[in-house]
């Protein structure tokens, strides 16, 4: 009994910009092209390619959060005391900024004022 996982093959290819024969190529299951279709010949195959889908879904969103996270203002510890870090150039005590925090979640706060090292005390 075959197993057609060809919308799998081709959003893999999609989200990870490589052609259908590399995704092919680079897996670990057994992969038939038949052109017209895409299949595997038993379902330990087609686990593996759902799980492969699985997990570059997840290294996506993981990066996406990664690069969001590190590209605004973040916490960090200051002298003892939390601050928050980021470029200020065109920031003045009072302006609200948009913090995120290491599990992704964003907060809004005020400047109170800024130290010596460069970062931001918030309120």
């Amino acid at each position: 009994m075959t197993h057609s996982v060809k919308s799998q093959i081709e959003e893999m290819a999609k989200l990870s910009s490589k052609s259908i024969d590399d995704i092919i190529a680079d897996s670990k299951a057994e992969i038939k092209d038949l052109g017209d279709d895409i299949i595997v010949w038993n379902r330990r195959d087609e686990n593996t390619v759902n799980y492969e889908l699985k997990q570059l879904k997840e290294k996506i969103k993981k990066e996406k959060i990664e690069k969001e996270r590190f590209a605004g203002y973040r916490w960090v510890k200051d002298g003892g005391n939390w601050a928050v870090a980021g470029n200020f150039e065109d920031k003045k005590i009072g302006d609200t900024i948009t913090v995120i925090k290491a599990s992704g979640q964003k907060q809004e706060k005020e400047i109170t004022s800024f130290t010596n090292s460069g970062n931001a005390l918030v309120k």
